[in-house]
């Protein structure tokens, strides 16, 4: 059993372009998965005009670690982006205080 929420950002997209679009990013045959609900969201995200490549802003300022989609884009993906990037840079920081200590 699965469960899938897809987010489509702009024109209402018929549900069959929808399912073939997750079957591609996904890799697996969704053709048996049951459609449950559309929730047509006005404004669910800002405005991402012009569309620019991802870049992630730095992970710490002034000793202080910060992460977000603001600190990114303003999706789920440029939250998680953010997040990695913080934890890499925490797990930096750790390692070159232990490494200090041997």
């Amino acid at each position: 059993m699965a469960l899938a929420a897809v987010t489509v950002m702009g024109p209402p997209a018929n549900e069959d372009w929808v399912r073939a679009e997750t079957e591609c990013m996904l890799g697996v045959d969704c053709a048996t998965w049951r459609h449950l609900r559309t929730y047509d969201i006005a404004f669910h995200q800002p405005a991402q005009v012009p569309l620019r490549q991802i870049q992630t802003a730095p992970a710490e300022i002034d000793g202080i670690f910060c992460c977000g989609d603001h600190r990114s884009c303003p999706t789920l993906d440029g939250a998680m982006l953010s997040g990695r990037s913080v934890a890499e840079a925490v797990l930096s920081r750790v390692r070159a205080c232990t490494a200090g200590r041997a």
